[in-house]
């Protein structure tokens, strides 16, 4: 488990501190190196994250690593208590602030295939995410381009640059300022047309009576 520590007592330091969650503040002491760890307290559905570099985890969360690295290889357990994520998060209990149950998560049974077989398993992962990343950066920056290309093209629509012009056409500041115009005189016509539209009162059809003074 991590170590309790209250930002009220906290010195402010470049350490980065975990818990339940993202970063919550900084302190000026370490107590973990590249490790993976869950939330216990106050979990979300992003329990599971390995945390790069030196950083202090508080008691809010706990590490996981292996005891015998012959058996078990690091990176293959990362990938497998991240494919638990949302099987350790079911686990937690509490109507408000969700806690982790350590009986049941304790009892989680996992695969383990030989060290050779975890560390193929583990270097495909990695050159399947990178390609994931690869096509994510990609689709990025695609959509980027179109969206410039999309605001390229409208603005030589309007500046009239996509079609040979004539003159007398005008500008495509001209057009928008015709086009509000001509709508503004049509609302005008319009509201002129219901005021003569509107039939007199014949004699006799008066609802009250017109006061003399």
């Amino acid at each position: 488990y991590g170590t309790r520590i209250t930002k009220s007592n906290n010195v402010e330091g470049e350490y980065p501190v975990y818990g339940g969650g993202d970063i919550t503040f900084y302190t000026d002491s370490f107590n973990r190196k590249d490790a993976l760890i869950i939330s216990r307290f106050g979990m979300s559905k992003k329990c599971v994250r390995f945390v790069k570099g030196e950083f202090f985890l508080n008691d809010s969360g706990l590490s996981v690593m292996p005891s015998d690295n012959n058996q078990l290889s690091e990176g293959y357990l990362y990938y497998l208590i991240h494919s638990l994520q949302d099987f350790i998060y079911s686990t937690a209990r509490g109507s408000g602030q969700k806690n982790i149950q350590m009986d049941e998560f304790l009892n989680i049974e996992i695969l383990l295939p030989n060290i050779s077989e975890q560390i193929r398993i583990e270097k495909n992962l990695r050159i399947a995410e990178q390609q994931k990343q690869n096509i994510q950066s990609s689709s990025d920056s695609l959509l980027q381009d179109l969206s410039d290309f999309r605001k390229e093209i409208l603005n030589r629509a309007f500046r009239g640059e996509l079609t040979e012009q004539d003159i007398a056409d005008g500008t495509g500041q001209e057009l928008l300022a015709s086009i509000q115009l001509e709508r503004e005189q049509q609302e005008a016509r319009t509201k002129r047309k219901k005021k003569t539209e509107l039939a007199p009162v014949e004699a006799g059809e008066e609802p009250y009576g017109l006061p003399e003074n």
